[in-house]
């Protein structure tokens, strides 16, 4: 898969639009609330300001982000593990089939192994991008059995339950990575929890802005660090929230690597 540079330029685009925007109304919030016969009626919040509200606020916000982030980071890093997972079970389970030394299966294996990259790929990673459901047996992953069901291991019954259970063996590999695969690039951060983050961030940056400092450099200065926090803080968030797509995406080059070794290496008399 290619990686789309046209597409990377646009997310990181819209994130600095959203980010200017964002500090832009801030600040204009800030003129409003320091400079205008409206900073009478914000007097009313030196309570609130010389009391230690904000600083809780802010406390309960850092937790808050610090919770989410860290099941974020963890479920991205499971995912992409599970895709190593997946590649090392489709490498295993070709070098268990090649070292048989029977042509005809080696070869039908080796299409079996490739379309199922290629779909998976080109197919099923794009609708997972978009969170739409894969099926499990799919028809490539029901090639791979079918051919598994045509070997014939002579008449040494020891040996042939030897190897028949790596065979298996490494086809539940792949039939469990690629469950795995599926579930873990389905799962997302529940809408709930999301809106309450926002909700959160709004709560604490709204804080900021209405605290006022004597000195308006200061002022600007602080409000901008906060409105950058909660920016950057939510793009992560949410990126790692879409592991196939946006700034973070997980690479897929060992997909491409597997692909090309099972092409290239044959054991094959």
């Amino acid at each position: 898969m290619k990686y789309d540079f046209k597409k990377f330029q646009t997310t990181i685009s819209f994130e600095i639009a959203i980010s200017s925007l964002v500090i832009i109304f801030g600040m204009f919030l800030g003129y409003l609330v320091n400079h205008t016969p409206f900073k009478s009626t914000m007097d009313e919040f030196q309570e609130i300001r010389n009391s230690d509200v904000i600083g809780s606020i802010g406390t309960i916000y850092a937790l808050i982000t610090a919770f989410i982030l860290v099941n974020a980071w963890n479920h991205y890093n499971e995912t992409s593990k599970i895709y190593s997972q997946e590649t090392e079970a489709l490498m295993h389970l070709w070098n268990f089939i090649d070292f048989l030394d029977e042509a005809d299966i080696s070869r039908a294996m080796q299409i079996a192994l490739t379309t199922y990259i290629n779909t998976t790929l080109d197919d099923e990673f794009n609708r997972l991008a978009k969170r739409k459901l894969v099926y499990l047996p799919s028809v490539e992953f029901t090639r791979i059995l079918r051919i598994l069901d045509t070997i014939s291991i002579g008449n040494d019954q020891e040996a042939v339950n030897a190897i028949m259970s790596t065979i298996i063996g490494g086809f539940k590999d792949l039939s469990h990575a690629r469950s795995q695969r599926i579930e873990f690039s389905l799962t997302k951060i529940p809408e709930i929890i999301k809106f309450f983050y926002i909700l959160a961030s709004f709560i604490f940056w709204l804080g900021y802005l209405l605290q006022g400092f004597e000195s308006m450099a200061l002022y600007y200065f602080i409000l901008f660090i906060t409105t950058l926090i909660v920016v950057v803080a939510h793009t992560i968030i949410f990126d790692l929230d879409k592991p196939l797509t946006g700034l973070l995406k997980i690479s897929l080059r060992n997909y491409e690597i597997c692909k090309s070794y099972i092409m290239e290496t044959e054991h094959v008399d």
